[in-house]
């Protein structure tokens, strides 16, 4: 589906419609968000078939569309327990998600398997799972009527951020953060588990520092513009930042 094409207008028209009905994550339709599934996660996509979590390419994976902020319950990273919210009486109650995101567009990322679902890979727990930290728990949205930009995600949601200032590329290809934002989604996405695209992060970065001004002048300053026909809202920096394994894919 191209994002100029009818059935592209009328996908976002009835995904506005029926988000106003939304009352709980039970009333979410899977069926709904996933129609525009390939757009975010072929090779000719909006992300180039990459995971937006951890860049790998998602190949011949079941790819999945990831709520970057979940839709359903919220848990803790550490414990797995419920995530705490209060009511507009002061009663404690669940978290219980950002469904009213569901079928918003800006809340939706492809992803692999290992970073989104819940797994076990080299003996530890994947997967992102229902968990969404922020730097002030008090400030939590729980509601459709509040502002989510009292919010300060810990997480980073590529179509809105570059991620390039948390995470740093060690001599052995592992992610280190640099702020605690780098260090949470190195932790929820379990970046450096088994290796994963270490020596590819390596051979990116060597080849990106032969590169001088004079040889690619127009680099810093076009890299970030990937999604040709793309409303400038919607130009993804996903894969290029300087930790990527797959940096020099769009030069």
């Amino acid at each position: 589906m191209e994002t100029d094409s009818k059935e592209w207008g009328k996908w976002l028209e009835k995904c506005g419609t029926e988000s106003k009905k939304l009352t709980c994550s039970e009333d979410v339709d899977d069926k709904l968000y996933r129609e525009q599934k390939a757009l975010l996660t072929d090779e000719d996509g909006l992300f180039h078939g990459k995971c937006a979590c951890c860049e790998c390419s998602i190949g011949s994976q079941y790819g999945d569309i990831e709520h970057f902020r979940p839709k359903k319950a919220l848990r803790h990273v550490d414990d797995n327990t419920p995530v705490k919210v209060k009511d507009q009486t002061g009663r404690e109650k669940d978290h219980p998600g950002y469904y009213w995101l569901a079928y918003d567009l800006n809340n939706l990322l492809p992803s692999c398997q290992i970073c989104n679902q819940p797994g076990t890979k080299s003996g530890e727990k994947t997967g992102k799972r229902n968990c969404f930290p922020l730097k002030n728990e008090a400030a939590r949205v729980s509601g459709p009527e509040e502002d989510l930009n009292r919010e300060e995600p810990l997480l980073i949601n590529p179509l809105h951020e570059d991620r390039s200032a948390h995470p740093e590329v060690q001599s052995n290809g592992e992610l280190k953060g640099l702020t605690d934002r780098g260090d949470a989604c190195i932790e929820i996405f379990h970046l450096n588990l088994g290796g994963r695209k270490a020596s590819q992060r390596v051979t990116a970065t060597r080849e990106l520092e032969m590169l001088s001004l004079e040889q690619c002048p127009h680099f810093c300053r076009d890299r970030m513009a990937v999604g040709k026909g793309i409303d400038s809202s919607m130009k993804l920096n996903v894969g290029l930042e300087s930790f990527t394994s797959l940096l020099l894919a769009e030069i």
